[in-house]
């Protein structure tokens, strides 16, 4: 059967034939169209190609170029001479811009933010950020003496002092050390990455600190941005030795003259109209008073009356431009009786009539400490403010502002920004870590994987018998002694992201079946551990299909083992075995499993739904839920409900500053409703506990031996109550570790008293002690990230001796999470036991601070106030005829005697 035309026509037999057959035809003018066509398409094409900017942008495109380079720009950079051993500061795999955007940047600007100690260079600023680090092993005085030689003398051309033998010896040792450390981070890191020739570079300078050198002896342009950077580091840690609370001391010295220095190239600034003062941004007394280390070093704007010209006042040093000020009281214009203590450097050459007394002023300088002084009243604190402009104004007009530039409304949005808080992490060392891990289990994965190949895991029988073997045993204890080194190999957030053949794995997913298996032999002598658990565990939805595990531990949540049904989300981090014979894919020894959800910025936010938990089985209560999803383990309620009514102690400060952490993002109004359980409907449940019902049961708690239940639980319980505060205290976190559990390097400790209704508690100590009874309220200790401004206020009993701390005697309604009873000493117990025992009180983690509810008149009733008058007048008319009664009886008595 022949083909039909439709068929012929669009076959590819029939395509080839009619373009053919087309071309074939072309003649004439069509010749002549198309090769004009062609010529101009070539002329356009040539005078494309003559532009090296357009050439560049299509080969970096396609890929023949990086990224922001051009044609030219190449060219140019191969006819340069580049020294063989020249680093390059950009990394090949850097996440940061190249096109010179940093390099094009307003020098105005850049001088801006070196005013406020933030660098335009990302460079120099990641530089400075491990330049602290070292800084903060330092001795202080070594600290002073580098700035004094690298910041002071080198501004002012003052001659450097003369080191005596001990600074120089501790000048050399830390240099070598410092060299040390960064040569390890240099070895840790990737050679290609940005933080390996950043370090590198760190190293060179080093190398050339152990003599005084000036900046123009650096010739490479990266050791010119490592020093800048040294001295950006200067800057900063020599913020931190001004100390709060105190007169001026000696270690003051130096920190006060580089804070006079940086005000005088500020007002100079000011004078020749690079920065406008109103860019500045306006401080408060609550501001300068509560957030001294966070406005520290900072340029404010404030406002006041000059109360009183004190008379000038030097430092022992040898420039007497930077060393002379004068001194003003200022009373600020809010009303408030707290005075602040300006410096007015005399280089600044401000008239004396200008600061005269009862003038209004603006000031605008830098926060530099708060000082301890004598007054009527007794010791006193006020902030220091060194000044570096000052301008007369009318209370009574406003002031005159005509408005900011373009560039100057870029200079103030600079000025806004705080200063960068961010800690540089050194790289980890993993190979360290496998080798330890190495070292304590590797003579025994021969044996377990020889035990795993022979049977199968859905054996219940075997994975007993797996359970119970010597090798298993072995590897759990030796999991068990390099925990920390298990979960930072394991990690796959950090560096053990490249350990994808390694057996130190981690799993996710939902536990959803316990089973114990009981040790009846110990394999060796002082086996601390009586059984093994065995967890079923359900794959993470983003791990791969089909990739069941089973996990053997040590140890589980007490909760798990008193349930029927388990759902529950877990991260697990051990030593893993592949199983091909199997439904579980994977066998993971493991020292413990963490009982949480990955935290992500969705499930930390305060928006997120904290009550959501029917996923789960059983059902957890609702302050439980909200640490879930805000990544804190909940294993940890067992360690903490063993410590009820001890002192704080290391084992549990993962514990504590998560839990502090976890406290940054508060609850809303609508949810905290949400939590709280209506009256009458009380279960052993509850959503929100108040804080009486929290002692309550951490009291029960510590009555019971055994481990404790979902039900007789009560920390990370929600919990809200009134309390009336003290005393509010500042507690510095030092610890790196702590200030990554944290978030933070500091938290507030707020001590008071907590209402707890017509309750009564009373404390026997001793036989021979009389009882300490409290009622309707009790001590409480209330730890939160951040505070309201109304509570940093100083009262009139402030000690200027002691750490940062206000009393402000104000009630407030606080909610959060109840970590546990915990001991502290007082002086009440103390006296009344000898110094033997402690007070014992709620510690809470407050996430949310309201203002308090009316306060009712104690002992307050449900009886409407007009029978209350009844009641009260009929006790008044029958109390009169009593007495009236005895009156008459008594005159009766001596009439008959008569």
């Amino acid at each position: 059967m022949s083909a039909r035309r439709r068929e012929r026509w669009y076959s590819m037999e029939g395509q080839r034939r009619i373009h053919r057959s087309a071309l074939e035809s072309t003649k004439g003018p069509r010749h002549l169209i198309s090769l004009v066509v062609l010529l101009a398409l070539t002329l356009i094409a040539m005078r494309q190609v003559s532009d090296p900017k357009r050439v560049g942008r299509v080969a970096s495109a396609v890929g023949l170029l990086p990224s922001g380079k051009t044609a030219s720009d190449t060219l140019s950079s191969e006819q340069e001479k580049v020294p063989e051993n020249a680093i390059s500061p950009q990394p090949i795999h850097s996440n940061e811009k190249t096109d010179g955007s940093q390099a094009q940047e307003d020098p105005k600007l850049a001088a801006t933010k070196a005013w406020i100690l933030v660098s335009s260079s990302p460079d120099i600023e990641s530089q400075a950020q491990i330049l602290s680090r070292l800084l903060d092993a330092a001795p202080a005085n070594l600290v002073s003496n580098l700035a004094f030689e690298y910041l002071i003398a080198k501004s002012s051309e003052i001659p450097m002092m003369e080191l005596n033998e001990n600074e120089v010896k501790e000048r050399t040792a830390w240099l070598g050390d410092s060299k040390k450390q960064i040569l390890r981070w240099t070895e840790l890191s990737e050679s290609l990455s940005r933080d390996h020739s950043l370090l590198t570079n760190l190293w060179k300078l080093f190398d050339r600190l152990s003599e005084p050198i000036a900046e123009e002896d650096l010739a490479p342009p990266e050791l010119k941005d490592s020093f800048k950077a040294f001295q950006l580091a200067l800057d900063r840690a020599l913020l931190n030795q001004f100390a709060d609370n105190t007169p001026w001391r000696s270690s003051d010295r130096v920190p006060l003259m580089r804070t006079t220095q940086r005000a005088v190239s500020i007002g100079e600034a000011v004078k020749d109209g690079t920065l406008v003062p109103e860019a500045l941004p306006s401080v408060a007394i609550p501001q300068l008073m509560g957030d001294t280390d966070s406005l520290r070093g900072r340029t404010v704007r404030i406002a006041g009356q000059i109360a009183l010209v004190d008379q000038a006042a030097s430092l022992t040093v040898a420039d007497p431009r930077i060393s002379d000020y004068g001194v003003l009281w200022l009373r600020p214009d809010d009303g408030s009786n707290q005075p602040i203590i300006v410096h007015v450097p005399k280089s600044l050459a401000i008239p004396d009539e200008e600061l005269a007394k009862d003038r209004s002023v603006i000031v605008s300088g830098i926060v530099a400490k708060r000082r301890a002084y004598a007054s009527n009243r007794g010791g006193e604190i006020a902030p220091v403010v060194v000044a570096a402009h000052i301008q007369a104004f009318d209370p009574a007009a406003p002031i005159a502002f005509a408005g900011l530039t373009e560039e100057q409304r870029k200079s103030a949005s600079i000025w806004q920004q705080p200063l960068p808080v961010k800690r540089w992490t050194p790289p980890a060392d993993i190979s360290g870590a496998l080798e330890r891990i190495e070292q304590r289990i590797g003579p025994r994965i021969k044996p377990i994987e020889a035990l795993v190949a022979e049977q199968s895991l859905d054996d219940p029988n075997f994975v007993e018998a797996l359970a119970c073997d010597q090798a298993v045993q072995a590897t759990l204890d030796g999991l068990q002694r390099v925990t920390d080194e298990v979960q930072l190999a394991a990690d796959p957030t950090g560096q053990g992201r490249r350990l994808k053949d390694s057996r130190i794995r981690e799993c996710r997913g939902l536990i959803t079946q316990v089973r114990r298996v009981p040790i009846e032999k110990e394999p060796f002598p002082g086996w601390p551990w009586k059984e093994v658990y065995v967890c079923s565990l359900e794959p993470h939805p983003a791990d791969e299909p089909n990739s069941s595990c089973m996990i053997m531990t040590q140890h589980v949540p007490s909760q798990w083992l008193r349930t029927s049904e388990l759902r529950q989300p877990v991260i697990a981090r051990g030593l893993a075995f592949d199983v091909a014979n199997a439904k579980a894919k994977t066998l993971l020894i493991s020292p413990a499993v963490q009982w949480r959800e990955e935290a992500t910025a969705a499930s930390s936010d305060s928006t997120a739904t904290v009550g959501d938990s029917t996923s789960y089985a059983p059902t957890l209560p609702a302050g439980w839920t909200a640490l879930l999803k805000r990544g804190w383990n909940l294993d940890w309620i067992d360690t903490i409900e063993g410590l009820q009514g001890k002192p704080m102690t290391a084992r549990e400060s993962q514990a504590f500053y998560s839990m502090l952490g976890c406290s940054k993002q508060p609850f809303d109004a609508a949810q905290i409703a949400g939590l709280e359980t209506p009256k009458g409907k009380e279960t052993a449940n509850n959503q929100t506990l108040s804080v009486m019902q929290s002692i309550q049961r951490a009291e029960t708690r510590k009555s019971k031996r055994d481990a404790p239940g979902q039900d007789a639980a009560s920390s990370g319980y929600r919990v809200k109550g009134v309390a009336e505060v003290r005393r509010v205290q500042r507690v510095d976190v030092r610890n790196p570790q702590e200030q990554q559990w944290l978030g933070a390097d500091h938290y507030y400790q707020l001590d008071g008293f907590a209402d707890i209704g017509n309750s009564r508690i009373t404390i026997r100590y001793d036989e021979s002690v009389e009882p300490i009874v409290f009622e309707k309220e009790f001590p409480v200790t209330l730890v939160a990230l951040k505070v309201p401004d109304s509570l940093l206020v100083d009262a009139a009993d402030a000690i200027p001796g002691e750490a940062q701390a206000w009393y402000p005697r104000t009630r407030v309604s606080v909610s959060g999470w109840f970590y546990r009873m915990w001991r502290f000493k007082t002086t009440q117990v103390s006296e009344a036991t000898n110094n033997k025992e402690a007070q014992q009180g709620p510690l809470l983690v407050i996430d949310r601070f309201d203002d308090p509810p009316a306060r009712q008149v104690s002992g307050a009733s449900n009886t409407s106030p007009q029978w209350i008058a009844i009641t009260t007048l009929a006790i008044g008319i029958v109390g009169g005829l009593w007495i009236l009664r005895q009156v008459r009886q008594e005159l009766q008595s001596g009439r008959r005697k008569r």
